[in-house]
């Protein structure tokens, strides 16, 4: 009986641990190794960016301070994580919604569930099939894009590689997500 309750105790801690590892981030944000902006379902946005170290003008310790105090002046913005390797700063800043991006940011991200979306902004999506459920991302600055599903549908000016990453460009790009 005792070996019996031990291997039901070690399936479970099994299952756990799958699904501990299924609700991880998204496998394409491991390692990022340029800037890139991964939308939510739920609106919300992260940023991972990378910079390079290559000024005198500034030290890693006095570009976290001007990132902390810059982040500290805007509501529904925070930053996640900030790390120094070698001449490289990654940072991870996190958007409670796309209105605190464009605040911190100056740029403009909309995101729209397919239902509520007019018809004109999903006839922009040229390329792929509409889905009939997902999610509507616009941009009109260059970036790459992690979104809330799959690619689908986009506009002319993005291009979408095979792990389904979208690279926009400066202009009005739409990319429908199921």
């Amino acid at each position: 009986m005792k070996s019996h309750k031990r291997w039901i105790c070690l399936i479970w801690a099994v299952l756990i641990c799958f699904l501990a590892a299924a609700c991880g981030k998204d496998p394409r944000l491991k390692d990022v190794g340029e800037n890139t902006l991964a939308v939510k379902k739920s609106g919300k946005i992260e940023e991972y960016l990378v910079e390079k170290l290559d000024k005198d003008y500034y030290s890693p310790e006095a570009l976290e301070l001007y990132v902390d105090q810059e982040i500290g002046k805007h509501e529904g913005v925070s930053l996640k994580n900030y790390s120094t390797e070698g001449d490289t700063v990654r940072a991870e800043i996190h958007y409670d919604d796309p209105s605190a991006f464009e605040a911190f940011n100056g740029q403009k991200l909309t995101l729209v569930r397919l239902s509520e979306a007019s018809g004109e902004l999903i006839g922009e999506a040229s390329e792929g099939s509409v889905p009939d459920k997902g999610y509507v991302v616009v941009t009109e600055f260059q970036t790459r894009l992690i979104g809330p599903g799959d690619p689908a549908a986009w506009s002319e000016g993005v291009t979408v590689s095979e792990d389904g990453i979208c690279q926009t460009t400066a202009q009005r790009c739409v990319i429908i997500y199921k």
